[in-house]
């Protein structure tokens, strides 16, 4: 059995652990009608003396704030491609009519493939109107369940952008001064969810110290 010593968080350190150089025992934990000697208890890593506490829920909130960090991240690297996209475009229509093409309302209503960088357009449209404020959407869901200071607010700015920034796409085709502000929005939204990517840094940062003070105190 597991010395009463030797605990940290109120559970028993996993057996074959070294903490502060002690010995630990086997513990016996019930698990699944069987025992498990590495359930329900803390791991001390001798080299590193970084505490793995194996609860479901602990588990369960980190996979949830992975998730979160990478849409968060998905989503700042959809505004690169819409910009890439809408470049791309540009540049195919400049050669179009350098190259004696014409591009009017006709064309656009025709949906051929006059050139192959016009694919950008409906492309940029399609990723901006619903791919990228459907992801936003997501990561503001799973904010509620990760845990993450400012997790909720910064997931909730991130899909006000994104969704500013679909409406002023579209009036831009009508009042084209709104094109300056849909660039702009469109650097706000890149920086805000980097910002909300990295909030699970600063959370893992906490972690890491807790665990320190959590391993002197037990020493």
């Amino acid at each position: 059995m597991t010395s009463p010593a030797v605990r940290l968080y109120g559970r028993p350190v996993c057996t074959g652990v070294l903490l502060q150089g002690v010995p630990v025992p086997p513990p016996t934990t019930p698990y699944h009608g069987g025992t498990d000697p590495g359930a329900g208890c803390v791991t001390v890593s001798a080299s590193t003396n970084r505490i793995r506490v194996p609860h479901a829920r602990a588990r369960k909130g980190t996979v949830m704030r992975k998730v979160y960090k990478v849409l968060a991240y998905v989503v700042a690297a959809e505004v690169v491609v819409q910009a890439m996209l809408m470049v791309w475009a540009i540049a195919g229509l400049t050669k179009w009519v350098n190259n004696g093409g014409v591009f009017d309302k006709a064309v656009m209503e025709d949906r051929q493939i006059i050139f192959p960088e016009i694919l950008g357009i409906p492309l940029h449209g399609l990723n901006g109107g619903l791919i990228i404020p459907g992801i936003a959407l997501i990561t503001l869901v799973l904010s509620f369940f990760a845990k993450i200071p400012g997790g909720v607010k910064w997931a909730g700015i991130v899909v006000m952008l994104a969704v500013v920034q679909g409406q002023l796409g579209y009036l831009g085709h009508d009042l084209p001064a709104a094109g300056a502000l849909h660039g702009l929005n469109a650097i706000v939204l890149f920086l805000a969810a980097l910002h909300a990517g990295r909030r699970v840094r600063a959370v893992a940062g906490v972690d890491r110290r807790a665990e320190g003070e959590a391993v002197r105190s037990a020493a």
